[in-house]
């Protein structure tokens, strides 16, 4: 019986042929060897799906799957539905990763049964100076476990740390992201919060995400909002459960700012329509009055004022 890979690499690949083998040689030259990497060419028109093809002949860990374009989403779906790793690892194939990324990560996940997702550094790197920065560099080691601690971390911090985290599989045996929209990662957000007890932030490891001029989410458009508002709903309801927690106040008032600011890229009855949807999520505001960050109170009642 063929033994199973501890770890399943999860990469969707679309027009990166510039970017793709500086990807992948990333992923095989980790300290780390027990894993499968699943390439999912997701109907690229450049030599992309010929790349995965040539590294499938050299590694055996390797497999690729060719498919008809339908996204990033459809793309991580299509591995996510054939994955036979413990644990699984999201990898962006513009991006790239330090070689000590996974293995001890994966050793503390091993040791730690009780823990699901480890968040490893991620550093920012601009495409046209090459400069690298990092981001969220007051994200100490630490643990957090309980909804709301799990809840107050996820949403303060989760830009990039889909791609960031390495994860126990169970995690997502029931999530799948949705075609066709933009901002899929906090989408299934709620879903995979859901399904997590115990987080572990890593000070090992280093995802380098590549900053792109003119990449889908650096755009404006209506599409975008309306997608942005889908996220707001099913965050909003997820996180009502806690509507005494900070993250949920912040979340209501931040995605009223957002389409506050973005009112123009919609009609008047969409505008209309998708304002009265939130008016109906409960504000806490005596959570708001007794925070201890005077910003917030000051920003959330401006806000709140506008309201009115």
């Amino acid at each position: 019986m063929e033994k199973k890979p501890l770890l399943s690499i999860i990469v969707p690949i679309y027009k990166v042929e510039r970017y793709l083998k500086k990807c992948i040689d990333s992923i095989l030259e980790q300290d780390f060897s027990d894993f499968e990497l699943i390439l999912v060419d997701d109907g690229s028109p450049d030599k992309c799906g010929a790349i995965c093809d040539e590294y499938a002949q050299l590694d055996s860990r390797i497999q690729v799957i060719h498919k008809s374009n339908g996204g990033v989403s459809s793309a991580r779906n299509a591995a996510l539905d054939i994955v036979q790793g413990k644990y699984i690892s999201f990898i962006d194939s513009d991006d790239y990763i330090s070689t000590d990324f996974y293995e001890a990560n994966i050793r503390h996940l091993q040791e730690h049964p009780d823990i699901d997702m480890v968040v490893a550094t991620i550093a920012i790197e601009e495409e046209k100076s090459g400069a690298k920065r990092p981001y969220l560099n007051n994200l100490t080691s630490c643990t957090k476990q309980g909804k709301e601690s799990i809840n107050d971390f996820l949403w303060s911090k989760y830009f990039l740390l889909l791609q960031s985290g390495v994860y126990r599989s169970s995690a997502w045996h029931n999530i799948r992201f949705p075609l066709g929209m933009v901002y899929e990662d906090s989408y299934v957000l709620p879903s995979l919060a859901e399904n997590l007890t115990k987080i572990s932030i890593s000070g090992i490891g280093t995802y380098f995400y590549l900053k792109r001029e003119g990449s889908i989410t650096s755009s404006r458009d209506a599409k975008k909002m309306k997608d942005a508002m889908k996220v707001a709903f099913v965050t909003l309801d997820y996180l009502k459960q806690y509507p005494k927690s900070h993250i949920y106040n912040h979340r209501l008032l931040g995605y009223i700012s957002l389409l506050l600011k973005n009112r123009s890229l919609l009609t008047k009855r969409e505008y209309t329509s998708l304002m009265e949807q939130l008016r109906t999520y409960p504000l806490d505001r005596k959570s708001i009055l007794f925070s201890n960050s005077t910003g917030w109170k000051e920003k959330a009642f401006s806000l709140i004022a506008k309201l009115i």
